[in-house]
């Protein structure tokens, strides 16, 4: 019996397919039981299950979303802002040396990898370029002077400029307004201007004896 078993299940394994074949079975004259898909007399069709089927998955679905890609900012680089901050505008200083520091802020800051670099320049003839954000002038002369700030590529190609200021020295003079030591005063020893001749007196009358 379990013989008949196994030789059902592997004539169902080889006849399955897609187009379902019709299997009949008999017992001859020895007893032998026999199977085949082609009917002989007196032969019984076998009821058999339902071929097992593979259905693959539908690609009708919704595909899979992918994660969005982080933004990367397109537009050029820009500096948003170059201002002197010292001096200010309009500002007086007294400075007897004539020595001017002036301070910029930048915002972005200065992009050094890339070469950029700050110019200063002082009534439109000097001027002073740096890395950092601020420049010296030495012995700048006394009266109104006017600065501006800006920022050059490695090419010298303007980037960005500031707003002018314009700022008022006073020095103090080694005649008329040198300070006291009190006043903190470095401008030295005080030189007084000559004085002029006094004018020659008159004679005076002599005097008469008395009695005349």
């Amino acid at each position: 019996m379990d013989g008949l078993r196994i030789l059902l299940m592997i004539l169902l394994t080889v006849i399955g397919s897609s187009v379902r074949a019709e299997v009949y079975t008999w017992t001859d004259e020895n007893g032998v039981r026999h199977f085949s898909d082609t009917p002989v007399e007196g032969a019984k069709r076998v009821k058999l299950p339902p071929p097992n089927r593979y259905a693959p998955p539908s690609s009708t679905g919704s595909p899979a979303v992918a994660a969005p890609l982080p933004k990367v900012d397109s537009r050029p680089f820009r500096y948003e802002a170059v201002r002197i901050i010292s001096p200010e505008d309009g500002q007086t200083i007294r400075e007897n040396a004539g020595r001017i520091e002036v301070s910029v802020e930048i915002l972005p800051p200065l992009r050094e990898v890339r070469g950029d670099r700050l110019e200063v320049v002082l009534d439109g003839t000097e001027s002073r370029v740096t890395e950092g954000g601020s420049v010296v002038f030495e012995n700048v002369p006394r009266g109104e002077h006017r600065v501006v700030a800006r920022i050059l590529d490695a090419a010298g190609e303007v980037l960005a400029e500031s707003a002018p200021v314009t700022f008022y020295l006073h020095r103090y003079s080694a005649l008329l307004d040198a300070p006291s030591d009190a006043e903190g005063g470095d401008a030295g020893p005080i030189r007084r201007a000559p004085m002029m001749p006094r004018a020659p007196m008159a004679p005076r009358a002599p005097r008469l004896p008395s009695g005349q």
